[in-house]
């Protein structure tokens, strides 16, 4: 999938090329684009993995989503 947003694009390539699978989010302050659902411990794994300001929110008790600040 290609995105308008280079910015998008590049955490999509940034996060397949460290082994993450992403998926589409919509959500917080209308947010729409690539997004990871990760668990808490690997928060850090997801920040190195990408050379951009990251987002993340709590998903109930035991998830996150993180996607990029634009």
């Amino acid at each position: 999938m290609s995105y308008p947003n280079s910015v998008y694009n590049r955490f999509v390539r940034e996060v397949e090329e460290a082994g993450f699978s992403w998926e589409e989010y919509r959500g917080r302050d209308f947010y729409q684009g690539p997004a990871l659902f990760i668990e808490p411990e690997e928060l850090q794994a997801a920040i190195r993995a990408t050379s951009m300001a990251l987002r993340w929110d709590l998903m109930g008790k035991t998830g996150l989503v993180v996607y990029p600040r634009t």
